[in-house]
């Protein structure tokens, strides 16, 4: 696929990650476990894809200082409940807030406010690195549980 001024091939990516869990689900320690998805930037499009096929087991998503946009026609497709991470940037906040607009399931924009040097700040990091590790706790609970 063509997107912008890079030229990323996101179904490809998309494909790999979605044969990660079926190779851990058949490890007997991590069959029943519940699984999520963290992605990054251009990356995160390519997890959305993932999470939005019809046999995708992840049960959380969180999109971190995404590019949703490039997923933007899988979105109502995605099953997961699903976080954004989002710097405080009108352009940034106006992506996520349409891609957030666009799933079928429970959804949530956290901004992450004076980021300035995104994820490379070690304390924007830790702030996403918690706010992620909440979503999963919250959403991944109920099916370790259930």
């Amino acid at each position: 696929m063509e997107h912008g001024y890079h030229s990323f091939d996101l179904d490809l990516l998309a494909g790999r990650i979605a044969e990660v869990p079926e190779s851990l689900r058949r490890k007997a320690l991590l069959e029943d476990l519940p699984m999520g998805y963290f992605g990054t930037s251009t990356d995160a499009a390519a997890i959305a894809i993932a999470a939005a096929l019809p046999d995708s087991p992840v049960g959380a998503l969180v999109l971190c200082d995404a590019r949703p946009e490039l997923a933007s026609i899988e979105l109502p497709s995605v099953r997961a409940p699903t976080l954004f991470i989002v710097e405080d940037d009108d352009l940034a906040l106006n992506l996520n807030r349409s891609a957030l607009a666009r799933l079928c399931r429970p959804g949530h924009l956290a901004v992450l406010h004076d980021a300035g040097k995104g994820l490379a700040s070690p304390e924007i990091a830790s702030q996403a690195a918690r706010l992620a590790g909440d979503w999963f706790e919250t959403h991944l609970r109920g099916e370790r549980d259930g």
